[in-house]
């Protein structure tokens, strides 16, 4: 979490502008009907949106480059006729697309439920039913922790290790099921 958002939580907490959301989830700062509250509110929900425009930002950017870089070795796969790379530059350019549409869903879908449950609520007065709020608060937590699995897919090396270490684990898994149901 950033330095502005935890200022104005403290802030939320000094005012004794807290309260639980309807399904009891998470205390909430802000949420008095005043305009103070109201404006601080949306200061908070840019304190985490602009954190994700950014990383979608650097992601998309990324993906850019890696594409030209893709490009230039397809033109050069096509000009020594060699299939198998082309096959192979199809692959990742398939692959690219997938993670940035994936960057996207994640940093930005995921938190349009509460953006829109809050444009409501300044609108029409929409209040969060529990099931809502915590789908929201969940959706929103997800990005949180899905960030370092986006982070090793962008990098071929550590996604090596990381799938190296998954077939490790696997092994193991299997060996310990056979154990468990040879000795019953």
């Amino acid at each position: 979490m950033s330095l502005p958002s935890m200022v104005l939580y403290t802030l939320g907490a000094v005012r004794k502008d807290s309260k639980p959301t309807t399904s009891y989830i998470q205390c909430q700062p802000f949420l008095n009907p005043d305009k103070t509250s109201s404006l601080i509110l949306i200061l908070l929900s840019f304190c985490f949106l602009i954190p994700c425009w950014i990383t979608t930002y650097c992601y998309l950017a990324i993906g850019w480059s890696a594409n030209k870089k893709l490009n230039i070795m397809r033109v050069d796969a096509v000009n020594t006729n060699d299939e198998m790379m082309i096959q192979v530059i199809k692959r990742e350019k398939l692959k690219l697309v997938i993670q940035i549409f994936f960057v996207f869903c994640l940093y930005n879908l995921t938190f349009c439920m509460s953006y829109i449950t809050m444009i409501l609520k300044y609108a029409i007065g929409y209040k969060r039913t529990p099931i809502m709020d915590a789908i929201v608060f969940t959706s929103v937590h997800i990005s949180m922790a899905v960030n370092p699995l986006i982070t090793i897919s962008f990098q071929p090396e550590v996604n090596t290790e990381f799938q190296v270490m998954l077939v490790k684990y696997q092994a193991k898994f299997k060996s310990l099921f056979r154990r468990i149901f040879r000795s019953s």
